[in-house]
């Protein structure tokens, strides 16, 4: 029977996630489905060609004397570029429309602005462009404790540390163009809000408002 080394399975795993991902990818565009909200992240530590960069050169050697040791320290900024790239993954596209219940030419496609606290005949345009700014940085060190030789071989005891850090900052850029401000006000029991109707005065005012926090709207009344 054939053995696969860890380096065969890895890659079919690999290549399976990414036929998984466009099977997902066709489904969403035949069947409807816009943007994802899946997001695959995995620890800046576990980046191994940052990790070694610099240093793999003088860590492990075979002649390496006790107490030889090297620290490595880097820093490194980055940003997005590709916003609609960005926006069109998330939302399925850098433009969104908000409209209510009652709005009489409201696309399936539109977002149902109700459900943000808003009237049901409001109606906004919302646009987008995403912007990633990154942070990166990480600190390694090697110390070799202790050498000896047995032998054709040498056998030897170090202590290694690798300590990253990381500062990010997502930006939506959002910019709202409202269309109708709506004056419709949500009746008692709808969407939340108890057995008392709410006025569109007490509505939220806009999608931009809604988005921020820091207001209430249906089952959070």
């Amino acid at each position: 029977m054939m053995k696969l080394s860890w380096h065969v399975v890895a890659l079919l795993v690999h290549l399976a996630i990414r036929l998984g991902v466009a099977a997902l990818v066709v489904f969403s565009s035949v069947y409807g489905f816009y943007g994802s909200s899946t997001f695959v992240v995995r620890p800046f530590g576990s980046e191994s060609i940052h990790a070694i960069t610099a240093w793999a050169d003088y860590i492990q050697e075979y002649d390496q004397s006790p107490g030889n040791g090297i620290v490595r320290a880097r820093l490194d900024y980055g940003q997005s570029f590709a916003s609609d790239h960005i926006a069109r993954y998330m939302l399925g596209s850098n433009e969104v429309r908000f409209s209510g219940s009652r709005v009489h030419d409201r696309s399936d496609r539109d977002i149902l602005a109700d459900y943000f606290g808003l009237p049901s005949d409001f109606q906004s345009k919302v646009t987008v462009q995403p912007r990633i700014q990154t942070i990166v940085g990480d600190v390694v060190g090697y110390k070799t404790l202790y050498q000896k030789t047995v032998g054709d071989s040498k056998k030897s005891v170090y202590v290694s540390c690798h300590v990253p850090f990381v500062h990010t900052r997502w930006d939506m850029r959002l910019h709202e163009t409202v269309l109708e401000e709506g004056v419709n006000f949500h009746p008692a029991g709808y969407l939340g809000g108890g057995n008392r109707r709410i006025n569109r005065v007490d509505l939220v005012d806009r999608v931009e408002t809604a988005l921020r926090g820091g207001v209430t709207f249906g089952d959070m009344l």
